[in-house]
């Protein structure tokens, strides 16, 4: 359930929109949950964007408030950042147009509690109307060139978190704060190989990987990545930093 303080803060955006609705001739187009593309966007697979939120607030403790508390869960796990579609070869799809951002109805689908522990804004308070502006960003530039709808494209990337399908590997959890040989980092990926994001060629900042999908446009299996996506890893150092928050 939402806590009490983020749900008033929803409801005085929503009853602001009624207002709006009222003074104006026609109202906007009732969003439909079920929109999909009617052509399919086409693409090849899927980019899983993680954060490594600790390393995401260096610094920024006193300019982003959700970095002054954070959850038990982000200081050893890597966190949303995005679900990508991608081509193997040319520029990834964006901004595909559609269906709006509906914050109450993603809200509502996954449980508010869900989404701030795996796919947090950090930047805002939570009690914020503009929390949901990151998972809106998310929907607009990447999920409406999926094919899926909200609810889906949503529960389709924490899924990939939630129910372990690529867990935050042990190495990683069980050695925040501390320095790390690089390959015993990448050795916990060595099945499929990722892109590794290191601030300064060292400190352990996010985790790129690829995903297949299936005929529906969902996230499958991990997969290997093409060289484009591979070369935007980072971690360039013989050791890497993960850093824990204060």
């Amino acid at each position: 359930m939402r806590p009490t303080h983020v749900l008033t803060a929803t409801l005085g955006l929503v009853a602001g929109a009624a207002q709006a609705d009222e003074s104006t001739t026609q109202r906007a187009p009732v969003f439909d949950p079920l929109w999909r593309a009617e052509v399919p966007i086409e693409f090849d697979f899927y980019v899983l964007a993680q954060s490594w939120q600790p390393e995401f607030c260096h610094g920024k403790e006193s300019q982003y408030p959700g970095c002054t508390a954070p959850l038990e869960f982000w200081r050893t796990h890597f966190t949303m950042h995005g679900l990508w579609p991608d081509l193997t070869h040319g520029k990834h799809p964006g901004f595909c147009g559609g269906a709006p951002f509906d914050a109450d109805l993603i809200e509502k689908a996954l449980g508010i509690q869900t989404l701030l522990q795996f796919w947090p804004n950090v930047k805002v308070s939570a009690s914020s109307p503009d929390y949901p502006e990151f998972w809106k960003h998310e929907w607009m530039r990447h999920g409406t060139c999926s094919g899926l709808e909200q609810v889906e494209y949503f529960t389709s990337a924490i899924n990939i978190i939630r129910n372990d399908t690529l867990s935050t590997p042990s190495v990683i959890q069980e050695n925040v704060g501390k320095s790390l040989p690089a390959d015993k980092v990448r050795a916990a990926y060595a099945d499929t190989p990722v892109a590794l994001k290191c601030d300064h060629g060292g400190v352990l900042s996010q985790v790129f990987s690829c995903w297949g999908k299936d005929a529906q446009h969902r996230p499958t299996a991990r997969q290997p990545c093409p060289e484009h996506i591979l070369s935007e890893d980072t971690c360039t150092k013989g050791t890497i930093l993960i850093p824990a928050f204060p």
